[in-house]
């Protein structure tokens, strides 16, 4: 089997790439948009998430160092099944991973460098397995900022083992060489048979779509997924000035750092006490102390259809809106409702239809009640809730059903 060729590079930066990266399975990771592909991954044959967060997993150690090629093509076939997965495609699977993952962090390095070392050049190894593309791009030097490196920084197709050296000025000068500005992406190969292209898929710069992350208009699912499991590089509390918090922060924008501090902080009410319990106790004392609550998610399919992303699929529900629901107004209007129906959301909503409010621009979750009645949650997206932004459940009611037959509301699911 061929080496690997991994740039020396302490192995935190790979890392820090490949443990942000969400598991998915093929067919979820097909419908993704390039760059979102880039947030994500799978392998082809694996049929289950558990499978591919097994093979996640395993690659992880083999990035850190920790388990070397032949360890790691025994573990893994033992764990996937000689049957299914061949010694070559693991191969594949394995390589090309590795260069990825030290391809991203080598990005991040050579970026956060610019200023002293403002030039990049295409570096191919030019040997009897260098593609005419490769081969082709060798020894170009573009400035580092150049959008040639959103699509050219290696790797650039299987088993690529080009790289770029990143060079000062004095040095470009001193060996004389060329700085060009124009991308040469399309134009035709010497030969007349081919264009100027990376191999299909690997058209994406891994590593700025994970140091540089453009999250607007990623679907909501994806995007919280890949900002928790960034978060989880922090450790448990995203919000303490932990050893890589800060690196985290200057990769994010502020609104997806305000996401964040919303997730976290409904996680960690979530783990100390029940759903029901908390209820309960604000509905009790009509106390709020301004605590979010995670209550459900936005299905995959109706986040598909809305044409603005919110900045995570989490739905929040806080103990004000809970106390709001026992005011007077809403008894007195007979709409009020029971608290077991407010203890049982969390399972309703996962069964319940969803509208769009065309007007509002708010969720609407409904579910039936009894008779010609249905509980109906408003849901208003990108707020501002607890310490963050997030998905608020602003108020929920009772309504007749034909109620949700109004025009202005578009069914969702």
């Amino acid at each position: 089997m061929a080496d690997v060729w991994i740039e020396p590079l302490p192995p935190e930066k790979a890392l820090q790439y490949w443990k942000a990266k969400v598991p998915l399975t093929k067919k979820s990771f097909d419908l993704l948009a390039a760059e979102e592909k880039a947030m994500a991954f799978t392998a082809a044959g694996l049929a289950t998430l558990k499978e591919v967060t097994a093979l996640q997993d395993a690659m992880t150690k083999a990035i850190a160092g920790d388990v070397p090629w032949s360890k790691f093509k025994a573990d893994t076939m033992k764990l996937l099944g000689d049957e299914r997965y061949g010694a070559h495609h693991l191969a594949t699977v394995y390589h090309t991973n590795i260069q990825t993952a030290y391809g991203a962090g080598r990005y991040e390095a050579q970026w956060r460098n610019r200023e002293r070392m403002p030039y990049w050049q295409y570096d191919a190894v030019n040997d009897s397995r260098t593609r005419p593309a490769h081969r082709y791009m060798d020894g170009r030097v573009f400035p580092a900022n150049h959008p040639v490196w959103h699509i050219w920084y290696p790797p650039n197709g299987y088993r690529c083992r080009c790289k770029v050296i990143a060079l000062s000025a004095r040095m470009v000068e001193r060996q004389g060489l060329r700085i060009e500005t124009e991308d040469p992406t399309g134009s035709v190969l010497p030969g007349g048979t081919r264009t100027l292209r990376p191999d299909p898929g690997f058209d994406i710069n891994a590593g700025r779509v994970a140091w540089q992350p453009q999250l607007e208009g990623v679907r909501a699912d994806l995007r919280e997924a890949f900002l928790r499991r960034l978060a989880s590089i922090c450790g448990s509390k995203f919000s303490a000035s932990t050893k890589l918090c800060p690196l985290l922060r200057r990769r994010l924008t502020e609104n997806d750092l305000s996401a964040l501090e919303s997730m976290m902080e409904a996680d960690r009410l979530k783990a100390q006490v029940a759903w029901t319990d908390w209820v309960k106790t604000i509905r009790n004392t009509m106390q709020p102390r301004g605590e979010i609550y995670p209550v459900g998610m936005i299905p995959a399919d109706v986040l598909a259809q809305l044409k603005v992303q919110p900045v995570m699929a989490m739905l929040l529900m806080d103990d004000k809106a809970i106390a709001h629901l026992s005011r007077d107004a809403k008894a007195k209007r007979q709409r009020i409702i029971s608290l077991e129906e407010i203890q049982e959301a969390p399972e309703m909503i996962k069964q319940a239809a969803w509208f769009l409010d065309t007007k509002d621009h708010a969720l609407l979750i409904a579910w039936p009640r009894r008779g010609e009645e249905w509980v109906k949650l408003v849901v208003r997206m990108d707020r501002r809730i607890g310490k963050g932004v997030g998905n608020q459940v602003v108020t929920a009611g009772v309504v007749r059903g034909r109620n949700l037959l109004d025009k202005r509301y578009r069914k969702l699911k």
